[in-house]
Formats: C-alpha cells, sequence, structure tokens
C-alpha cells in the first residue's frame, strides 16, 4: 500500500475541519450560518441590482450606432480611443466626444460587473478557509476585497480607468497600472473606512512578515517540546478563536456593505432597498454581541491564556 501523500493529508483535515467548525459556530451561536448565508445572498442580490442599472445596453449600443454612421470599424475605435484622450471640453453635439464617453461607459459598466461579482466570490474563498481553520489565509482577502470595492468606486468617478486595468497583460502592464493607481486606490479605501483591514492583509498574509507565522506558531508551541519550532497548519486548536476571527471578517464586509452607495451612485433608494442590508447589520451586531459574552465569560486574562496553552474554559 503506498504511503498517504502530505497533500492527502491535508485535503483530508481541511474536510474535516470544515465540518467541525460548522458545527462549532451553531454551539457557539446559534443561527451563525444563516447569518453567513445572509451575506452570500446579499452579495449575490448585489449583482442583480447592479445589473439592472448599469445601463451598459445603452452606451455600447450607441457606440456602435455612432460607428456605423462614420463608418468606422468598432475595433479601430477602440484602439484609437485607448491611445489618445479627446482635446478640448467639445460641443453638445459632439459625436465623437459623446462617442468616447459611451465607449468608456460601456467598458467601465463591465469591469465594474467583473469587481462586483468577484466580491461575492472571494468573500465565499476566505469564508471556506476560515472553516478549514486557514487564519492567514482569510486575512489575504482583506487587501483584495478592500482594493476591489475602491476600484469600483473609481471606476465610477473615472470610466476611462476600465480601460487602463483590462489592459493589463503582461508584468511591465501591471507595474505600470501600480504606479499610475495604486496610491489612489488606497485613498479610496481609506475613505471607505477600511484601511484597517488593508494593512491588517499586508502585516499578516501579503507580505511575509513575523505576523504571518505567529497564530500557527503559537498553536504549534503547545505541543512542541523545548527547544523545537513547530508551525501548526491548523491556526485554531479552540474555537473561539474562530468566533473572534469570524468576527472580524464578517465587520469588514459589513462596513462594505454599508458603502454600497458610494460604490454604485447609480443606485436610488429602491435598489438599496432591494439589497436588504439590515438582515447582513443584524447578523454583524447579532456576531459582535456574542464576541463579547464570550470573552467576558473567558475572564480578563482569558485570550492570554488561550493563546499561551492554559485553556480558559
Amino acid at each position: 500500500m503506498p504511503e498517504t501523500s502530505s497533500l492527502d493529508v491535508m485535503l483530508q483535515v481541511d474536510a474535516e475541519n470544515a465540518i467541525l467548525s460548522e458545527t462549532a459556530l451553531r454551539h457557539l451561536m446559534p443561527g451563525a450560518e444563516e447569518g453567513l448565508e445572509e451575506f452570500a445572498a446579499c452579495f449575490e442580490r448585489l449583482t442583480v441590482v447592479w445589473g439592472k442599472v448599469c445601463d451598459y445596453d445603452t452606451h455600447n449600443i450607441r457606440f456602435a450606432e455612432w460607428a456605423k454612421r462614420t463608418g468606422i470599424d468598432p475595433a479601430e475605435a477602440l484602439r484609437l480611443f485607448s491611445r489618445a484622450g479627446l482635446v478640448g471640453k467639445g460641443v453638445a453635439d459632439d459625436s465623437v466626444g459623446q462617442a468616447h464617453g459611451d465607449l468608456h461607459e460601456s467598458l467601465a459598466a463591465v469591469a465594474r460587473s467583473y469587481l462586483t461579482v468577484r466580491l461575492k466570490r472571494d468573500f465565499l474563498f476566505g469564508l471556506t478557509d476560515l472553516l478549514r481553520l486557514r487564519l492567514t489565509a482569510a486575512v489575504s482577502y482583506f487587501r483584495v476585497q478592500t482594493e476591489t470595492a475602491a476600484l469600483i468606486k473609481l471606476m465610477a468617478k473615472t470610466p476611462t480607468l476600465a480601460r487602463e486595468w483590462f489592459s493589463v497583460l503582461t508584468d511591465q502592464e501591471g507595474e505600470a497600472f501600480y504606479k499610475a493607481w495604486h496610491r489612489k486606490v488606497v485613498r479610496e479605501v481609506t475613505l471607505l473606512g477600511l484601511k484597517g483591514f488593508h494593512i491588517d492583509s499586508a502585516e499578516v498574509a501579503v507580505h511575509s512578515r513575523p505576523a504571518g507565522v505567529t497564530q500557527g506558531i503559537l498553536a504549534g508551541a503547545k505541543k512542541a517540546p523545548p527547544g523545537e519550532i513547530r508551525l501548526n497548519y491548523q491556526e485554531v486548536d479552540d474555537y473561539r478563536l474562530l468566533l473572534f476571527a469570524l468576527g472580524k471578517y464578517i465587520l469588514l464586509h459589513d462596513i462594505l456593505l454599508s458603502r454600497v452607495a458610494e460604490l454604485y451612485p447609480e443606485f436610488g433608494p429602491v435598489q438599496i432597498e432591494e439589497l436588504a442590508l439590515e438582515r447582513c447589520h443584524a447578523f454583524s451586531k447579532q456576531l459582535a454581541d456574542r464576541i463579547v459574552q464570550v470573552r467576558k465569560a473567558m475572564g480578563p486574562f482569558g485570550l492570554k491564556d488561550l493563546l499561551s496553552g492554559k485553556r480558559a474554559e
């Protein structure tokens, strides 16, 4: 019989952890699964509502009609408009200016659609990492989610950004895009109230810094003999730690969802109501309240004892 590979062991442990984590969450906070599903459903509703108001068809059809009238191939027009902007402010009946605007508005609608569906996908990616007890991997999505939100907001204000975003195909283009837009993206992250999560992601997961191994080292040290460094791949050895990590994860996404009117200025009261954001806000508050209860029950040194290996029951 062949020996079980390290990869097989990891996959098996992941599957077992996910089941145990869901069971533990039901015990620690009844209704947690329904609350998490409500967040996923809200991100799905966001894609549907955005699809109704993005107005891609209007801009795309108008641009195509202009190209047909002028005899310019749409692909060639895209190439020309991508290489140069318009000079001056133009006039009200400037068909070229209108076509230029329609082209970039349609590209921005598509790019923002891609980014919108990514918000839900990455929410689920990070959440399932948490359930597999991979806290560091889950935190890596903090930076992705905050920057995704910032790009959606920036493209609403500056549609030409979408063309540059779509054009990033090589390392050199990626570097140029980073230099041109990174500071603006981080500024929007800050304005959205998400800078703390963005920094945490860099410290813990995106860059190789001490915080990226701290959780696993702390867990490993509890069973390691003196003088041995042991890095646990399973970064949670008490499910209360999972509850705390989940609280921060949900807080990020609750704040993000509370700023959708800034990300999508096309939304009015009707669209905001369709999202049913209050359900997510309610669960986020319930989760935060439950975490406070658990922390208080652990006593003033409970978390410290928990991390050091002294169980705070």
